[in-house]
């Protein structure tokens, strides 16, 4: 009876007349991946020299270069929206790519990937003298023939929207791309996904007094 009494007393001070627990899941799919592929919407080189206000958007070639004394240089620009991309999935990885079809031997340049803050130029409108400032080196590779990749880390960019990036060299030589214009292997971003984490309903336990 004694023994009764105390268990009483302590279901009092540990346990409220009323608990109530609520469990929270995730949603169902979260943390699988997902791969997409997307194509630039924009996409030009521009050139020094004598070529320095023609605007050459519409070809089907991206040219990076470093050529001749005095020097003269191609840049490429690419530009892409990632505002299809599902709300419901977070961005973990991105990769350019870009096939070189042309390149110098036994000099062949080293190909820059840089990020450009201005998104508002214009594939049939951008030249050499009119080009957009652009930052500093995300990352490089050596620019020889076949499938040329750079890996962009996430805070390069945006949640959505527009992000335009630069391909340029700073060492002699040339190598030449696909542009979006091309009938086959055009230059892409792959972006790898994993789904947000979400709040699902739970369960829900009563315990009553």
């Amino acid at each position: 009876m004694h023994s009764m009494a105390k268990s009483q007393k302590l279901r009092n001070i540990f346990i409220p007349a009323l608990v109530v627990m609520l469990t929270i899941g995730l949603s169902p799919g979260f943390g699988l991946s997902a791969t997409h592929q997307i194509y630039p919407t924009a996409d030009a080189c521009v050139f020094s020299g004598s070529a320095a206000d023609k605007n050459y958007g519409t070809i089907n070639d991206l040219y990076v270069r470093i050529a001749g004394y005095p020097a003269t240089y191609a840049y490429s620009f690419l530009k892409f929206d990632l505002s299809s991309m599902p709300s419901a999935e977070i961005i973990t990885g991105v990769t350019l790519y870009a096939y070189c079809y042309s390149a110098t031997t036994p000099i062949t340049p080293t190909i820059q990937l840089r990020p450009v803050s201005d998104t508002t130029w214009l594939e049939t409108g951008i030249t050499w003298n009119n080009q957009p400032p652009y930052g500093n080196l995300i990352v490089a590779t050596l620019g020889t023939i076949g499938w040329k990749e750079w890996s962009i880390p996430v805070a390069n960019l945006p949640e959505t929207g527009l992000v335009s990036f630069l391909l340029m060299t700073q060492t002699y030589g040339s190598s030449q791309f696909y542009s979006k214009e091309s009938a086959t292997n055009r230059p892409y971003l792959q972006v790898t996904t994993t789904v947000k984490p979400k709040a699902s309903p739970g369960n829900y336990l009563l315990l009553l007094d």
